[in-house]
């Protein structure tokens, strides 16, 4: 459970803006309140990493720029469309950035690094980034033929159950694999003890 907290509050911190926003929009139906309280989570989380001189992960940078950048646009056009479709631009620029490869090892805790496999977790990551991708076209379809509260009841449901689906399933299927290779190095390292341990054989 430790290790599932570890990396659920570390994914999650990252998003929490873009979370914020369409939880608020699905909530208030206030888009314009929803950007405000986004940019300001945002902005808050890059100063906060600042000060207490945190290295920023390039998923936390590329998310406050966007939600700065769009959510002033935003703001100042007042245009219902573009705020709608702002997700799927902010949906598309994270999973380019989740293609990155290993960028999921900064969520695995120190102590379980060593038996996790970084191809699985690699893997995990295009996993991601595809999921972002979906989730950006099925957001623009929305906002382009459903209005506004078909595309409410969307972000409601679709963004954040998807991501904790996802989630679940991955950490599931991440702690079989380690759970398998720790006993598997166990297994190894028992049999180098034992054959150390067994006497040498007298030469006939």
């Amino acid at each position: 459970m430790r290790h599932f907290l570890f990396a659920l509050r570390g994914l999650f911190a990252d998003l929490a803006p873009s979370f914020l926003f369409m939880a608020l929009v699905a909530v208030t139906h206030q888009p314009l309140l929803a950007t405000g309280v986004a940019i300001a989570v945002g902005v808050g989380q890059v100063a906060l990493a600042l000060l207490q001189r945190r290295k920023v992960s390039s998923m936390q940078w590329m998310g406050f720029g966007l939600v700065v950048a769009m959510g002033s646009a935003t703001l100042i056009s007042h245009d219902a469309r573009f705020m709608m479709l702002k997700p799927t631009i902010i949906d598309f620029a994270i999973g380019a950035v989740m293609l990155q490869p290993g960028w999921m090892l900064r969520y695995v805790s120190p102590d379980a690094m060593p038996h996790v496999s970084r191809q699985t977790m690699t893997a995990w990551g295009y996993v991601w980034a595809w999921l972002m991708f979906l989730t950006g076209v099925l957001n623009a379809g929305f906002a382009w033929f459903g209005g506004f509260a078909a595309w409410s009841a969307y972000t409601a449901i679709f963004p954040l159950g998807s991501k904790l689906a996802l989630f679940a399933i991955q950490y599931a299927t991440v702690n079989v694999l380690t759970r398998r290779r720790y006993a598997a190095q166990a297994q190894v390292q028992g049999e180098a003890q034992a054959q150390v341990r067994a006497p040498a054989r007298a030469p006939a």
